[in-house]
């Protein structure tokens, strides 16, 4: 990081002593900031390369002027490039660092996922059990049933609203309410 000590006393520097400064101090610079005040202390209002520009009107003749100016320009640029080059580094080393902390989420992982059953369904199957160990057994309910389980064997009438069956299906629907399980459990018990 530069410091008004390192820099050399502006009456005596040349582009070429600028350049080999910069060049060491850029070596030292490990953080952003550092690169900051080194950009500042070389580009800025009072920096060396600036002192130089402004020496250009104590120059008399207009090739003086011309050729003077177009050696500031390219110093000034030379300078830029070195500092955006350092600055560029900075980025990948900070982007690198970042890269081997980062985890792909998508890679396959070898150890097995756990997780847990939810409270409801394990209370469900608590209850299951105690009911089993009375001597009860558990019937599932078929999601599409026919009409008659669903309508007729548990007491719906004729003219109810839900015995209307989509016309590609006449004879089936989807069950809607537990009761068509009972109804296979006393029919598999009457055969």
């Amino acid at each position: 990081m530069p410091d008004n000590k390192t820099l050399p006393n502006k009456n005596l520097v040349s582009s070429e002593q600028i350049v080999e400064l910069l060049k060491s101090q850029l070596l030292s610079v490990k953080t952003s900031s550092d690169l900051e005040n080194v950009k500042i202390s070389f580009l800025g209002r009072k920096s060396p390369v600036n002192d130089l520009m402004k020496q250009i009107v104590n120059l008399k003749e207009a090739s003086e002027k011309k050729s003077y100016g177009e050696k500031m320009n390219q110093l000034k640029q030379e300078v830029t490039d070195l500092i955006l080059g350092k600055e560029f580094e900075l980025k990948e080393s900070e982007y690198n660092t970042e890269l081997e902390k980062w985890t792909d989420v998508t890679a396959y992982n070898s150890k097995p996922h756990k997780g847990s059953i939810h409270p409801i369904t394990k209370a469900i199957w608590e209850m299951e059990d105690i009911f089993k160990r009375m001597g009860f057994d558990t019937e599932l309910p078929y999601e599409i049933d026919s009409e008659d389980n669903n309508f007729t064997y548990v007491n719906l009438p004729p003219t109810h609203p839900a015995r209307s069956s989509p016309p590609d299906h006449p004879s089936s629907c989807a069950c809607h309410t537990a009761r068509c399980a009972r109804v296979h459990v006393v029919q598999s018990a009457l055969v």
